[in-house]
Parts: C-alpha cells; structure tokens; sequence
C-alpha cells in the first residue's frame, strides 16, 4: 500500500551519543531569523550540534536573499543539511514550478500542505524526485489547537485528519510527514509505516516558554514516541536568561536525548 514512498539516502555521522545515537542527528535548528547577518550568527553558534537547518519563509523571503544564503551556508556549514520550509500550498503547476526554481539549492527536505490533497502532493513528490529532493508534507500545524481547528471550519478531529494525510502522504511517495508529537502514537497504532519520516515541531523542553504553540511536547517524549527529527526554534535561539546561550540550551537538549534508555 505504502510502496510509493521515496527514500532520501541519510549522511555518515559519528555515533557519539549512546544508545540513541548522535543527539545532533535529530534535531533540526529553525533559522526563523529576519535576515542573512543573523542566520549565519545562529548557525555558526550551532554547526556541529545540530543535523540540519530549517530556511522558513521570514528569512527565505528576506531582500530576496534565499538563494545566496542557502549557498553561504551549504559552504560554511558542509555537514548540516537543509530543510526547506515553504509550505507549499498552489495548484500542481504552479508548485512544480516553485520546486523547479529552488532546486539547485539541494535541499534535503522541502515542505509542502497535505492540506492541497494526494494530487498536489504526488506532483511535487514526481518533481522533487527530478532532483533528490525528499517532500515533506506538512499535516496539521502545531500552533493549532481543537478549537482553532472548528473555528476554521473544520468539522473533524485534528487526530483523524493527521492520520488521514498521513496515510496518503505515504501512497503518494513523500519521504515523511511534518505533525505533532501528540500524534505519534496514534500514528503507530493506526499502521503507518515507520519509513516515512516523521517530522516534529512545536517542541518544548519544560525549561522552554511555551509561545503561541498549542500541541507541544518534549524532546524526549516526542523521541520515545516515534520522532525522527524534531524542529525546534525558539528554545534555542532565545533561550530563558537561566539557560543563557543557544550553545547551551543546545547541550541541554542532547543530554535529554542521550538520557532516553
């Protein structure tokens, strides 16, 4: 049923952090920065601690400066991959067009709505398959609660539309899902595969502000839940005073890691 899935080669790392591995290898550091002084600040601070970058579109956006920031930092920081974030949400053509231009940027992952529907997901996947591009489909963000979720006109559970996308996000061939960790186990018991990644953001470490997040969970819980990588953002960029740097919150979130038997 799930045959469709594409797979995105994983880079060689030292396996320094126990039994889980390298803690670097899980967590992808969001660059939500305004612009390219500040990006490469953050992500010198952070190189080597971390699997990947997450470009959004506050800095992608920026003085149309995405392009030669993703190279700057392709050069600068060889071992730390890109993940692309544009929430891709058009009709087939349009966001084929989209993958096509920022292709030779080689991201690892880019990220597209499930919202859009398994046609508009196969499209991209087929395309960003042209370039070893690995799609990510976005189910049901993590700043939206219930609540939110009816207001918008919905009239389902957020955990049955999670599933539902993710179910054709696998037939369509995407490499993983973006959800919250509150739906991981669902995930699992529901049957599906562990082969198409999932991609978890709204993490908060109990040290961690809370922000304008709704569906949040730790680093380790979202790591004994099924977590593949976890995005995570503000706690580290601007940490809480007691914390102090990014390097440090960093050092924090990998001892929460290597601490999971």
């Amino acid at each position: 049923m799930y045959s469709n899935i594409q797979y995105v080669r994983p880079r060689k790392r030292s396996q320094n952090g126990g039994k889980m591995g390298n803690p670097a290898d899980r967590i992808i550091v969001a660059l939500d920065v305004p612009d390219a002084p500040q990006a490469h600040l953050l992500a010198g601070q952070v190189d080597g601690k971390v699997g990947k970058f997450k470009i959004g579109m506050q800095l992608f956006y920026a003085q149309s400066g995405g392009h030669p920031l993703l190279e700057e930092l392709r050069k600068s920081a060889k071992d730390t991959e890109i993940m692309l974030d544009l929430k891709l949400c058009d009709i087939p053509n349009t966001m084929r067009g989209a993958i096509k231009s920022v292709a030779s940027l080689k991201p690892r992952y880019l990220t597209v709505h499930a919202s859009s529907g398994p046609a508009h997901l196969k499209a991209c996947v087929d395309m960003a398959g042209e370039f070893g591009i690995g799609v990510l489909a976005i189910t049901v963000l993590t700043t939206i609660s219930q609540e939110d979720f009816y207001a918008s006109g919905h009239t389902a559970l957020i955990a049955d539309v999670v599933l539902k996308r993710a179910e054709f996000a696998a037939e369509m061939g995407c490499v993983g899902i973006v959800c919250s960790g509150l739906e991981l186990a669902m995930l699992a018991e529901r049957g599906i595969p562990k082969s198409l990644k999932r991609i978890v953001p709204g993490i908060r470490p109990r040290w961690a502000v809370t922000d304008d997040q709704k569906r949040i969970v730790t680093p380790k819980f979202a790591i004994e839940n099924g977590a593949d990588e976890m995005v995570i953002g503000r706690p580290i960029r601007t940490p809480p005073a007691d914390v102090g740097s990014p390097t440090n919150a960093l050092n924090l979130i990998h001892e929460e890691i290597s601490s999971i038997a």
